[in-house]
């Protein structure tokens, strides 16, 4: 579900929860493109090829 976005010019920043875990995903704001309002449910895909690993800091 996302719980927030930002546009950043040539990108849409969304929140999303998923599970228990938070996501922030980046998606390129093309003008086809739609952004999607805060409470709805989405579909996450990715190419494996394009996924970087992150380090989380210690809390």
């Amino acid at each position: 579900m996302i719980k927030n976005h930002q546009l950043l010019g040539n990108v849409i920043r969304y929140q999303v929860d998923v599970d228990d875990c938070e996501l922030t995903v980046d998606l390129l704001n093309r003008s086809s493109e739609r952004l999607l309002a805060t409470g709805s449910q989405l579909e996450l895909l990715f190419n494996l090829n394009e996924i970087q690993p992150v380090r989380a800091e210690n809390v």
